[in-house]
């Protein structure tokens, strides 16, 4: 299997544009590329991916406080 078809736009794709998801069958997302990034950016204008992308940001800033403190 060379090419895929992805989920939402239902063309059939080259598997180097879709991701990687363990969970699936095949190894890959359904999804291609261009469509996640598409449902990502729709997602993070809301209100609930707004405030996501804000918890995601707090936890990236405590990660790195706690690893420059285990340097030390």
């Amino acid at each position: 299997m060379t090419t895929k078809r992805c989920s939402r736009c239902r063309n059939r794709k080259p598997l180097e544009q879709f991701v990687k998801n363990n969970k699936s069958r095949d190894g890959l997302n359904h999804y291609c590329r261009p469509c996640k990034r598409k449902i990502m950016q729709e997602y993070f204008a809301t209100k609930e991916g707004i405030a996501a992308k804000k918890r995601m940001a707090e936890n990236l800033r405590l990660r790195r406080k706690a690893a420059s403190k285990k340097r030390k």
